[in-house]
């Protein structure tokens, strides 16, 4: 059985990440109705990152230099909350919002390192 191996380029999965992290902080707006406003425009700003850095937009790459350490604070500062309210691992659900806060912090800030150490693979 031959096995296939899908590699992209970092070049193309940072941006991504970018995009799925805003698509994640708006559907945390929509999902709190609609009180959460400064979880749109970061959502907004990482998806603009997200869309300029496909484009190897360099005011893009200074954009998403800048919201990157939002969205790291954000997931660490949550699940900080979270697991203080109700333990790492309340339950089922409990656990499951805790494991994903904690990617979603360290994943942040793989993406935070990336940018800074692949600077000229995103400027073109």
């Amino acid at each position: 059985m031959t096995r296939v191996k899908l590699k992209l380029p970092l070049t193309l999965l940072v941006p991504a990440a970018y995009i799925v992290y805003g698509g994640i902080n708006l559907a945390v707006f929509l999902l709190t109705g609609l009180t959460m406003t400064h979880m749109a425009v970061l959502g907004l700003l990482a998806v603009l990152a997200g869309v300029g850095l496909q484009y190897k937009k360099s005011w893009f790459f200074w954009l998403a230099l800048a919201v990157t350490p939002l969205l790291v604070t954000i997931g660490v500062t949550t699940f900080l909350a979270s697991v203080g309210f109700s333990g790492f691992n309340p339950n089922a659900q409990g656990l499951l919002l805790n494991l994903g806060l904690a990617a979603y912090a360290i994943v942040a800030l793989r993406l935070f390192v990336h940018l800074l150490t692949q600077k000229q693979a995103f400027l073109g």
